[in-house]
């Protein structure tokens, strides 16, 4: 199901479907691992909408080409799921997605970790509004 709707939405989107993505969908793991396996925006809006199906408990995603558009896909993808880390790390998005990354922790309520390591936008004050964020759900 998670895999055919990622190839639905690679249709969409006038995309490739990259086998590596599909295959693991197949699986429904409960931990998703893209690490280091570039995907870049559209791709990340193809896998969000499957990620919606398998509720996988961890997203690993760091150093993928995400900018704002595939980072705001996936966090929107994600919310409110059952997910417990997400690391987006050594990704290029821009301080504006802290908003959506703060709104993410807040209405996720099993989240106990997001990574943003080695952003090349992001500051120490944006991880301290990810972890005001956490705290604010308290």
């Amino acid at each position: 199901m998670a895999s055919e709707t990622y190839v639905q939405e690679c249709d969409k989107l006038c995309i490739p479907v990259i086998p590596l993505i599909q295959n693991i969908l197949e699986q429904k793991p409960e931990i998703f691992d893209l690490s280091r396996a570039y995907v870049g925006d559209k791709q990340a809006v193809a896998i969000a909408q499957a990620l919606k199906i398998i509720k996988p408990k961890q997203v690993l995603m760091p150093q993928n080409g995400l900018m704002n558009f595939g980072t705001r896909s996936l966090l929107s993808g994600l919310e409110g799921s059952n997910i417990e880390v997400l690391d987006i790390g050594k990704n290029d998005f821009a301080p504006s997605c802290i908003k959506d990354i703060c709104r993410f922790v807040i209405n996720t309520p099993k989240i106990k970790e997001v990574r943003v390591l080695q952003c090349s936008h992001i500051k120490p004050e944006h991880v301290r509004q990810i972890q005001d964020a956490f705290q604010k759900r308290k």
